[in-house]
């Protein structure tokens, strides 16, 4: 059976029996790292349809999509909004899935923007007062993924079977075995001091820089808001804290911001090690080889070139 077509035609009736809306068309949209993605024509009208798998990468979703609807309600601009169903729901269950509908926005995901375009939505966001968005995610410092990921190191460096890719990260990961090791030990250490410290909190987005969409009409769309959370600040701006010119621009909002270091060494081993567990888990996975490769080819760039080297010039001192 054509995998497509039945995917189409599930859409088609959970669209029309959650949301009465009956559908014309329904196109595969953009392949992302955790949702699929369909663009849905209906009565000369576009839609984005969302579906996440229920598991490793939703436990903050239903929240978080809630949090949206009224982040859309209370006047921010430039992101995308959820479409309610029949009964007023912001989510919706298809079999396994989470299923979400949100306003089509004509663009394409990008990296050509100017940070500061992106920081002013990003400081509107921190300027709402935690109350209006409701009940979201706290930052606890805790790791959802920790017992999997020590669990997948130790598989990958006792792997020993015939699996192109997966040989491939073990022998490139063995040099960096006893670093990687150091560094959770390092890590831990830092998320009991930053369980006791006392952050100021404020609604977050959790990954701005990398979820960007240019639109037909010039503008920029901050999209991909699946993990809200009220955090600290250094939570979105951990990426660009090194850019003297984007800690000044954050000031003329908030004069008074200083940067946590706290803070900002949690978000960068956090980044660190998920994405590190998120290549990994992908290699050793039984999908396709050409997937696997692509994995592995970010642990090259991403992981070892990006992450790796940030987090090696602030290492040795917890």
């Amino acid at each position: 059976m054509n995998k497509d077509k039945t995917d189409s035609g599930l859409i088609k009736h959970h669209l029309l029996q959650e949301y009465d809306i009956e559908v014309d068309r329904v196109s595969n949209g953009p392949r992302g790292f955790v949702a699929e993605t369909y663009v849905v024509e209906a009565r000369k009208r576009k839609y984005f349809v969302k579906m996440v798998k229920k598991g490793r990468y939703d436990h903050n979703l239903v929240k978080s999509v809630e949090a949206q609807c009224k982040l859309c309600e209370k006047g921010l601009k430039r992101i995308p909004c959820p479409v309610p169903s029949n009964s007023g729901n912001s989510t919706t269950d298809l079999d396994d899935l989470t299923f979400i509908l949100f306003n089509f926005i004509d663009g394409k995901w990008t990296f050509d923007y100017m940070d500061e375009e992106l920081l002013d939505i990003v400081v509107k966001l921190h300027r709402i007062k935690p109350k209006v968005v409701g009940v979201i995610e706290k930052e606890d410092f805790k790791l959802p993924y920790e017992r999997k990921l020590l669990d997948l190191l130790e598989t990958v460096y006792t792997y020993s079977s015939g699996g192109v890719f997966e040989t491939t990260s073990r022998k490139y990961l063995e040099p960096y075995k006893e670093e990687i090791y150091k560094d959770w030990k390092n890590f831990n250490r830092l998320i009991d001091t930053c369980k006791v410290e006392s952050f100021e909190l404020k609604n977050t987005h959790g990954d701005p820089w990398g979820n960007v969409l240019r639109s037909e009409d010039g503008g920029i769309y901050l999209f991909d808001w699946d993990d809200i959370a009220l955090a600290p600040v250094e939570r979105d701006l951990w990426f660009k804290l090194n850019d003297l010119n984007m800690i000044n621009y954050y000031q003329r909002t908030f004069p008074e911001y200083k940067i946590n270091k706290l803070a900002y060494d949690f978000y960068l081993y956090n980044r660190y090690f998920y994405d590190l567990y998120g290549f990994l888990i992908e290699i050793f996975s039984e999908k396709p080889k050409e997937h696997k490769e692509e994995n592995y080819k970010l642990i090259l760039k991403d992981w070892n070139d990006w992450l790796r080297i940030l987090v090696r010039e602030r290492i040795d001192k917890y």
